[in-house]
């Protein structure tokens, strides 16, 4: 039967049946003088019981309006229209002109949600983070400010969040720091996860709390502290793509002494690109629905890098730190040919390649065990060899070595020095991306970000930064 919740059909029926009531079916059969279009078909299509195919209807309607029963020019699309199959061509334009506007409308808003999403992450993080812990009536937390910069140059980088349970349950002493972390992040893992807030034990105070003063220089500090590092939040591409023979950036080290995640978060402000790290992908990672082991993590970011050197996101620049040098897990495989090199241009790997010194100083800082320090050692070796088998692969992939020296073991004093190298190895990747068009290309850009109404800190720190240091 004909689908009754159909309005369209429904017309059709009452089109045979009541309009052309007058004529039998026979009578009907003989104007279509249509050999498929029979008397009984006709008589069915009556009762609701049938009705043509869709493909039949220009062949029906040609037949029924060129017969002397239609008034009229001959049409084909008689029985279309009835269907409303086929929109008035007044319509058809209005409709064109709404979808016109709606996109415009749509562009608008992802627009305003873009510029909403990258201020949340920089601005509204720490908020929504207390907000969260607060609500689950366990836990408080401390916030502090980091305020960093190249010399002369401070902005708010990151802010430190302390957290201690409100009610103790029994004899905290029983209580592991790990089972502690456990439970928090299980509490709070959707808001840490949003944000990137990563456990930064380490990271600088200017309070001190019991946990500060119970650790020692040989063992792991007792601190729930975290850091929303605002300097290395992910972001969007900008919509114009002004650099399509780069169609993605990675920087990748061995340890996070060059501050990898800083340079690329850099660099992808500096090109328009989007940005993110391996190490806030693999945030959410729970196997078996708890914590990973240092070695479980480092093994599940080495894969993520992998699949995003084997497959990039175009438009994006992303960091990876990790000793895994196995083929594909730091650099890409080399391709076995040159031919079938990718239109829009290869992908770029910059490696910031960590002099002895900065290994001395980390293995001495972060209290490295000598099978910590040998795994560095070894692979920056490693890479050393890899890189030769690129060569002749240029149209495929382009590997980049950076010189990172170190810039001495310390912390809180050496925050500027460290910045200013950020910045200056940042500067040097966009112009080994870039090549010879880097000026060309890149002060229109840099020039386009410092007239924006309400540039972030970030953004005002680089112009600021390169201004003193100069484009030419």
């Amino acid at each position: 039967m004909v689908n009754t919740a159909d309005p369209a059909w429904r017309r059709f029926v009452e089109f045979i049946k009541d309009d052309l009531a007058w004529m039998t079916p026979v009578v009907l059969a003989e104007m279509f003088n249509d050999e498929e279009v029979t008397p009984k078909r006709i008589a069915d299509w009556r009762r609701g019981h049938g009705r043509p195919k869709l493909a039949e209807l220009p062949r029906l309607s040609l037949e029924w309006t060129s017969s002397a029963a239609h008034d009229g020019e001959v049409d084909e699309l008689f029985f279309a229209r009835m269907l409303n199959a086929v929109p008035d061509a007044q319509e058809a334009l209005a409709h064109e002109v709404w979808l016109h506007r709606r996109v415009f409308e749509l562009r608008s808003e992802l627009r305003d949600l873009e510029m909403s999403v990258r201020h949340s992450d920089t601005t509204e993080a720490t908020g929504a983070i207390i907000a969260a812990t607060t609500a689950t009536q366990n836990w408080a937390v401390a916030v502090q400010p980091a305020i960093e910069g190249p010399s002369g140059l401070r902005f708010h980088v990151a802010d430190i969040l302390d957290f201690r349970r409100v009610y103790k349950q029994g004899d905290d002493s029983d209580v592991s720091l790990r089972a502690e972390r456990n439970d928090l992040e299980n509490e709070l893992h959707h808001v840490l996860n949003r944000y990137g807030a990563v456990y930064a034990p380490r990271a600088p105070t200017q309070w001190m709390s019991k946990a500060d003063t119970k650790a020692s220089g040989d063992t792991e500090p007792d601190r729930l502290r975290y850091s929303v590092r605002h300097t290395i939040a992910e972001r969007s591409p900008d919509r114009q793509w002004q650099h399509k023979d780069v169609p993605a950036v990675a920087i990748v080290s061995l340890t996070d002494g060059p501050w990898p995640a800083d340079v690329a978060a850099l660099l992808a402000r500096m090109l328009g690109y989007g940005f993110f790290t391996t190490r806030k992908i693999a945030q959410g990672y729970r196997p078996n629905n708890r914590l990973p082991t240092s070695e479980e993590l480092d093994a599940y970011r080495s894969q993520l890098h992998g699949e995003h050197l084997h497959k990039p996101w175009p438009r994006y620049v992303w960091s990876h730190r990790g000793t895994d040098v196995l083929p594909g897990r730091f650099l890409p495989i080399p391709p076995k040919g040159v031919g079938n090199a990718p239109q829009s241009g290869p992908l770029h790997v910059i490696w910031l390649r960590e002099d002895s010194p900065l290994i001395a100083n980390l293995v001495e800082g972060r209290k490295l065990d000598s099978k910590q320090e040998a795994a560095i050692r070894k692979g920056r070796d490693k890479i050393d060899r890899q890189i030769k088998t690129f060569k002749g692969a240029e149209a495929h992939v382009v590997v980049h070595t950076v010189a990172c020296e170190s810039v001495g073991p310390g912390s809180d004093d050496r925050r500027g020095p460290r910045w200013q190298r950020s910045f200056r190895l940042a500067r040097e990747a966009v112009e080994l991306v870039l090549g010879t068009e880097y000026n060309d290309v890149i002060e229109p850009h840099l020039a386009k970000i410092a007239v924006k109404p309400n540039p972030d800190p970030i953004e005002k720190c680089l112009i600021d930064w390169l201004g003193e240091d100069s484009l030419n």
